[in-house]
């Protein structure tokens, strides 16, 4: 059951069904795409922020989706730093925190995940741990304000 919820999930995150998505950004991101339906964001020092959203297919809750995510995680080599409860503007979501060596540097990597009904929502940032640290602390502080039309 798990490897098709993974499965799903990320062929669904690549297709990344249209939303509109939104989220204050911190001072040090900015915009990389036009202005779309989700939020595409990268700092300077090349951190990035991204928002998905997915069908709920096949249907699960916030706990289901976001162990499914957590087994994926540690499954493809990732460390659990961090597994907590978040909330966003209207949304309750459950953050992942997580490191991982790649190509010799240690990358930080954070992925929240919200179900509302029909919809799933992530937001995903990544950047290399050092400067990722820098800005941790906005990112955490941005996740209250995204919501969804």
């Amino acid at each position: 059951m798990n490897r098709i919820i993974i499965g799903g999930l990320f062929t669904a995150l690549l297709l990344n069904c249209q939303a509109t998505q939104k989220m204050m950004l911190p001072d040090s991101f900015v915009r990389y795409a036009k202005p779309q339906k989700s939020v595409k964001a990268i700092t300077a020092s090349g951190v990035r922020l991204k928002t998905f959203r997915f069908p709920n297919e096949p249907r699960g809750d916030l706990e289901l989706w976001a162990a499914s995510v957590r087994e994926q995680l540690e499954k493809t080599g990732y460390r659990i730093t961090a597994s907590e409860p978040v909330g966003a503007r209207t949304l309750k979501g459950i953050l992942n925190e997580t490191q991982a060596q790649y190509q010799g540097n240690e990358f930080s990597y954070l992925i929240v995940v919200f179900v509302q009904e029909d919809w799933v929502y992530t937001i995903e940032a990544a950047g290399e741990k050092a400067v990722y640290n820098k800005v941790r602390a906005d990112i955490l502080k941005v996740l209250e304000t995204f919501e969804v039309d």
